[in-house]
């Protein structure tokens, strides 16, 4: 989504903006050059909109005279030396004749008169997509919209160096080591890697070893032969198999165990494997990106992770800003969650500018994935708006699961307390404690393999 900077001493046209333009683009909103030049500095907008007068105390005027009515124009020139290829509108509340040619001398690419404004309110869409489109888009703006097409959102300085690395990152074939808490989009970021690198024609396979026990990782990542074990009645294609030529994301690398990471690091080095029971030598020609949310440094430093293997992953790493620390691109998230399932079902609903403020004051420990979780559930329940209304109730429900979930807790942890309590005092027999509590031999037994205390029990009987 396109970001406009709206340059306007008070807040007629943020306003107006925020009505009928806001699921078409992202607004900011200064109201003085120094404030403007920061933010350009900043978010890199694609437009700009700008008053022409500005009411605003004389200290905090650029142009040299000091004069309020032609600030607008000052700002522009300034605009236009140092950040040119940025396209201005400017906005005043009349139109002069002279107004066309002495707005052309200042740069400005295009100018409406308020009146214009409240006549046609398609008027002022109209010329921002024309000028976006002329410009064919700044270096920014066109790898904003790139990232934006492929489901990547943002517009902070630090979103826009993640998204830098990412196209020179895609442009050779090392290892990329991607680092962020859970919800962060860490496979939404291997998978851009892929459709922009040289292997976009080719599978994108995604291997997700914390869905995965133990048993079966070895056999998702190699593969086997028929027969290689009892239950092994036909062969197995493994991932690697299945990409080809194309990309492999190893997501949540810092749960394997020590045995498959030798394994990792062997296939990294030499480019083949052998599936399970087999003597086949299978190469590969694929990329391989790894993603987790743990400290693998530290895991390396605590001997959990092999260090050979740590430096053979991380040639390429990106690291994941979480949602709280990319709160001032909560409104952009939003707004393009609500048109993906707009696509999805077919309608136009939009969100008033109020809901998406209160929901930027809340927090999100599960990141992105938690904030669309929560966008959805407001636009399933809503009709064409999604109001503050529809928001707060939401919000409400979702804080008394939460007591549920709280208070659940605390009455199994209260129960596992008294079973232990049971248990101690009898000597860790079993028959006694469940005299005592009241329950069933059958039930104290699960709580026992639950609890992991089976060697603690006396005349312990597997059932």
């Amino acid at each position: 989504m396109d970001s406009i900077l709206i340059i306007d001493d008070g807040d007629a046209i943020k306003q107006y903006c925020d009505q009928f333009l806001s699921m078409s683009y992202e607004f900011i909103h200064v109201k003085n050059w120094a404030a403007a030049n920061s933010e350009i500095i900043q978010k890199h907008p694609s437009l700009i909109i700008l008053d022409k007068v500005f009411n605003i105390p004389k200290e905090d005027l650029l142009n040299p005279v000091k004069d309020k009515a032609k600030e607008g124009y000052s700002i522009a020139k300034e605009i236009k030396e140092r950040y040119p290829e940025i396209p201005i509108i400017m906005i005043s509340l009349y139109n002069p004749p002279e107004t066309a040619e002495i707005s052309i001398d200042f740069g400005i690419d295009d100018f409406i008169e308020w009146s214009a404004l409240e006549q046609d309110r398609k008027i002022l869409k109209v010329k921002i997509d024309r000028l976006l489109s002329k410009s064919g888009g700044t270096y920014i703006s066109g790898m904003k919209n790139t990232f934006y097409e492929l489901g990547f959102i943002g517009e902070g300085k630090q979103t826009m160096n993640l998204m830098e690395s990412i196209l020179e990152i895609s442009k050779n074939d090392s290892n990329v080591l991607i680092l962020g808490e859970t919800g962060t989009g860490k496979d939404l970021i291997a998978r851009i890697i892929h459709s922009i690198s040289s292997r976009s024609g080719e599978p994108f396979a995604e291997i997700n070893l914390s869905d995965l026990p133990e048993n079966l990782v070895e056999d998702e990542i190699f593969g086997h032969e028929k027969g290689a074990f009892t239950d092994a009645k036909n062969e197995k294609i493994s991932k690697l198999e299945t990409a080809k030529n194309g990309t492999v994301l190893f997501n949540e690398i810092g749960d394997l165990t020590k045995h498959i990471q030798v394994k990792l690091l062997q296939l990294l080095e030499k480019k083949e494997f052998t599936r399970i029971g087999g003597v086949k030598i299978i190469t590969v020609n694929c990329r391989f990106i790894f993603a987790t949310n743990k400290d693998l440094k530290a895991m390396v430093d605590n001997g959990e992770f092999r260090r050979d293997l740590y430096y053979r992953i991380k040639s390429n790493p990106i690291f994941l800003k979480t949602l709280r620390e990319r709160v001032e691109e909560i409104p952009s998230l939003i707004k393009f969650f609500i048109k993906e399932f707009n696509r999805e079902t077919g309608q136009e609903k939009s969100i008033l500018c109020d809901s998406i403020d209160f929901i930027k004051q809340k927090d999100f420990p599960g990141n992105i994935r938690q904030l669309k979780n929560l966008v959805r559930n407001i636009y399933d329940r809503s009709d064409g708006i999604l109001t503050l209304r529809d928001v707060i109730k939401v919000f409400k429900e979702r804080e008394q699961l939460d007591v549920n979930k709280q208070e659940n807790k605390n009455i199994k942890d209260h129960e596992k307390d008294k079973i232990l309590e049971a248990l101690s005092k009898h000597d860790w027999y079993v028959e006694p404690a469940c005299l005592e509590l009241g329950i069933s031999k059958a039930t104290i037994y699960r709580r026992i393999k639950k609890y992991g205390i089976k060697d603690k029990i006396k005349g312990y009987s597997k059932r």
